[in-house]
């Protein structure tokens, strides 16, 4: 009553749990946000890459073009193609992409190896591909093709002019659960490695290296379209002076449980 204090009572509470849901939540919403922005932008490129696409078959029937000039039309489409197979994956991406196919997962990786010709011939990496299982997975062939092409690009990018990248296709089990079987796919790349501080945060949304030139999401997709097929991916690098490098491997089931379910049904 004479305001002395004679007690005080302190209270600590942990809200590491809330702080984790408040992060959550702010990138759900970023992620909603650009999901809709690249849906939209892929929607609206659509028409005038079809127009684009129009003139330039006009042009190619053109009998005054020289030779020279019948390659540049080529070229040019050509990279309109690229131009569609992107909006195309962009769209698929927020749609239903209906029912899983086979997938025979060294086509895909030759696919992307060709898409990314131009890089690695410019910095002259040698590129070795050793095939074990050549058997086909389930899923989607337009994600497990974005799945790759991620890791991929981002090894090419990594790996020094001269520089090694290999890529291993062999028969696996499942880490966690071995009675599970699937095919592993493993890209190695010989660039400097990433430091552990960056490791644990790499498949992060929105957390990037690459500075302004990265997005972040490349390898939180990556991941996210691996869960979707039911498999793993996981990583390992070292920054050791003479021994750097970093290494992807990706495990997908022959089989979805949910393809399993549809052949059931189907038959009956």
């Amino acid at each position: 009553s004479s305001g002395e204090v004679i007690m005080a009572v302190v209270t600590v509470e942990d809200i590491t749990t809330m702080k984790q849901a408040e992060e959550s939540l702010r990138t759900s919403d970023k992620l909603a946000a650009v999901g809709k922005m690249a849906g939209t932008l892929a929607h609206e490129i659509n028409n005038p890459l079809a127009a684009i696409k129009d003139l330039v078959y006009l042009l190619s029937q053109n009998q005054k073009l020289d030779q020279n000039g019948r390659e540049f039309v080529q070229l040019v489409d050509k990279e309109l193609d690229r131009i569609q197979h992107i909006v195309a994956n962009t769209l698929s991406f927020y749609r239903d992409s209906g029912l899983p196919l086979r997938v025979n997962l060294s086509q895909v990786l030759d696919s992307v190896l060709n898409l990314d010709a131009r890089k690695i011939e410019r910095k002259q990496l040698q590129v070795g591909k050793r095939i074990e299982a050549n058997v086909p997975v389930m899923g989607f062939p337009g994600e497990l093709r974005q799945v790759f092409l991620n890791l991929v690009t981002n090894a090419i990018e990594a790996t020094p002019n001269r520089g090694k990248l290999r890529i291993h296709i062999f028969p696996s089990r499942q880490w966690q659960k071995e009675e599970v079987r699937g095919v592993r796919v493993v890209i190695a790349d010989n660039g400097p490695g990433i430091s552990p501080e960056h490791r644990s945060k790499l498949f992060r949304a929105f957390f990037t290296t690459k500075g302004e030139q990265g997005t972040g999401l490349g390898l939180w997709v990556s991941q996210e379209i691996v869960r979707k097929h039911q498999g793993e991916l996981r990583l390992r690098s070292s920054t050791r002076l003479g021994r750097s490098g970093t290494c992807f491997s990706v495990f997908l089931p022959m089989e979805l449980p949910e393809a399993k379910r549809k052949e059931t049904t189907d038959a009956k």
